[in-house]
């Protein structure tokens, strides 16, 4: 279950991590009319409210789902066999 969702974040995330990097240029671009400007931050907040940011994706064991003691590089946690 926590792998999924955590898969559904991370997809999410990459679809709109251009539009959101978009948003972000054009919102601190003081070159920019304020109004473009403001319509940009709203545009911002409206994609935070609907879908994650990368900041909301995190590491989680492959096998367990645990969020802890992630090992990023086989993305297995740290708790051997035995201890589960």
């Amino acid at each position: 279950m926590r792998n999924r969702r955590d898969q559904t974040k991370r997809e999410l995330a990459a679809a709109t991590e251009v539009e959101r990097r978009a948003y972000l240029y054009i919102a601190r671009n003081t070159t920019l009319p304020s109004n473009v400007r403001y319509k940009a931050q709203l545009g911002l907040n409206a994609l935070n409210e609907r879908a994650p940011g990368v900041t909301m994706v995190k590491d989680r064991c492959a096998e367990t789902g645990k969020g802890r003691g992630v090992l990023s590089r086989f993305k297995m946690c740290r708790v051997s066999e035995q201890e589960r």
